[in-house]
C-alpha cells in the first residue's frame, strides 16, 4: 500500500465520519446529498440528464445508485455520471470542475421499496 493509498483511505474515513455527523443533524426524512467539490468516482455510468435535478432523480430512481458525479461544463449528455457498487476508486480533490454528490437515503427518498435492500446504519 503506497503513501497515496493510505492518504486516500484516511480522507475517505474522515468523509464517512462527517457524513455520519451530518446524518445525526439533518432530519432523517428524504434524500440527503453530501457535496464533494473537485471529486469524482471512477467507473460511473453515464446518464443523459442535462440538469442537476434530473441527474439526482436518475440516481434516486436507480436502486443501486449511491451518488452522482456532476460536470455542468461538459457537453450535453455527458454531464451526469451515476455511481454505485460498480464504481471504482474515488479521486478526492483532484478532479477540477467535477463535483461528486454522495446520496444517503431515508424514508421518503424515491421508491420506498428501495429500503429493503439497504443496510441499517446505527450511529452510536
Amino acid at each position: 500500500m503506497t503513501r497515496q493509498d493510505v492518504i486516500v483511505m484516511m480522507v475517505m474515513i474522515m468523509v464517512m465520519m462527517m457524513v455520519m455527523v451530518m446524518v445525526m443533524i439533518v432530519a432523517t426524512s428524504g434524500c440527503v446529498w453530501v457535496k464533494m467539490p473537485n471529486t469524482n468516482v471512477l467507473g460511473g455510468e453515464k446518464d443523459r440528464a442535462d440538469t442537476f435535478s434530473a441527474c439526482q432523480a436518475a440516481c434516486v430512481n436507480n436502486v443501486e445508485c449511491t451518488g452522482v458525479d456532476w460536470n455542468g461544463a461538459a457537453s450535453p449528455g455527458t454531464r451526469c455520471w451515476l455511481t454505485g457498487p460498480w464504481s471504482g476508486r474515488w479521486r478526492i480533490g483532484i478532479a477540477p470542475i467535477i463535483t461528486h454528490y454522495n446520496l444517503t437515503r431515508y424514508p421518503g427518498c424515491g421508491n420506498k421499496k428501495l429500503f429493503k435492500h439497504l443496510p441499517v446504519l446505527l450511529v452510536v
